[in-house]
């Protein structure tokens, strides 16, 4: 999921060009997302704030670049979501952070990773094909 390397500097600043572009993505929330699990992996029920996040990161338009490693990464990110919100320690809070800037949640995060959304293309229209026949009289 991350690009390698540090944040990206403003143009001025650096001394070579980028070896990476950016990854463009359409800006359409991703509908085919994982479901979260039913229950945690420890058997207990989803605290309600674990399942609102859920649907907020399993519908973002970059989640279309995942992988099922990155499914898995994010699920794991979901227990520790829920170790804060049951608990409410700050250690889980600081973790959840760091979890959150791998996934690229905020427009931070993912412009670090390089990754920029875009305005939808509109649909092109089909365009009617000739045929031999109009050709024949050139």
């Amino acid at each position: 999921m991350p690009v390698r390397g540090r944040k990206p500097k403003a143009e001025t600043l650096t001394r070579r060009r980028s070896t990476h572009g950016w990854t463009e993505v359409e800006n359409v929330p991703f509908t085919g997302g994982r479901r979260l699990p039913k229950a945690r992996p420890d058997g207990q029920q989803w605290n309600q704030r674990t399942r609102q996040k859920w649907r907020a990161w399993s519908t973002m338009p970059h989640c279309v670049l995942w992988h099922p490693s990155d499914w898995e990464f994010a699920l794991t990110a979901a227990v520790v979501a829920d170790e804060f919100y049951r608990t409410g320690k700050a250690t889980y809070a600081a973790e959840l952070r760091h979890w959150e800037r791998v996934m690229a949640v905020t427009m931070d995060d993912r412009r670090s990773q390089r990754i920029l959304y875009i305005d939808p293309r509109p649909p092109v229209a089909p365009v009617q094909l000739r045929g031999p026949e109009d050709f024949r009289d050139l």
